[in-house]
């Protein structure tokens, strides 16, 4: 009679085969995971200091806290809303209202849009008019997401652009003034453009067509200064 091998028994590879599957409990079901919702995810635009400051002047009775942030108007392509917490005067709670431009970019120091009132506290708690022919409202597409991007993780400002190493801002808007006559202005709209928004606009531009508009003026303009101080790299 041969010896049986262990590995052989029949009794042995069904053991063998039932350790090796994983226990379960019937009836039980994986949970799904939530996705978590951040600024990036929802499409969210951070709003530059200068809009926020823009839109704050039009404010009435309240104190902004300086949390903002945007969403595409999905109906209409050119306009953005914008969504601003701010505290009314004699309370404590925080409100959210929300407004429409037409601005360029939210994101960036250039001022270049209209602001108009879309919910009931923005019409209510500022000077800021309405846009009669778009009904524009909360069931706006993009409205109330806006208001939403305010609370979620990720939510900020937009980073302002980097300025040359040792830049000395105060020192700029003084000599802007003093020399220049340059200054922080606000227009009709509401809107504000301030001399670093001009000096960063200028930046943007093309150094080559600057020069042949101001001509023998150039070494003594504003243009030049400021592209010496903000972006010195730009002459080369």
């Amino acid at each position: 009679m041969s010896a049986v091998n262990p590995s052989d028994d029949p009794q042995d590879e069904q053991t063998s085969s039932l350790s090796a599957t994983p226990s379960s409990t019937p009836g039980a079901t994986e949970t799904p995971t939530a996705r978590i919702k951040t600024f990036e995810s929802e499409s969210c635009i951070p709003v530059s200091e200068e809009l926020l400051e823009s839109i704050s002047l039009g404010i009435n009775d309240s104190k902004v806290t300086g949390r903002a942030a945007g969403h595409d108007a999905l109906d209409y392509g050119k306009l953005t809303f914008v969504a601003l917490e701010f505290v009314p005067n004699g309370t404590s709670d925080p409100q959210v209202a929300v407004f429409a431009t037409n601005d360029d970019d939210i994101s960036d120091r250039k001022l270049n849009g209209l602001i108009v009132s879309v919910d009931g506290f923005a019409k209510n708690f500022s000077d800021w008019g309405e846009m009669p022919d778009a009904n524009l409202s909360m069931a706006s597409k993009g409205a109330k997401e806006a208001k939403d991007c305010i609370s979620l993780p990720g939510a900020s400002l937009a980073e302002p652009p980097p300025t040359a190493s040792g830049f000395d801002e105060a020192q700029f808007i003084k000599i802007s003034g003093d020399k220049y006559g340059q200054f922080d202005k606000t227009f009709d709209d509401g809107s504000t453009l301030t001399v670093m928004g001009k000096a960063r606009a200028i930046c943007d531009g093309n150094v080559a067509t600057m020069k042949s508009n101001i001509g023998e003026n150039w070494e003594s303009s504003f243009n030049k200064f400021a592209i010496e101080s903000v972006c010195p790299e730009k002459l080369g």
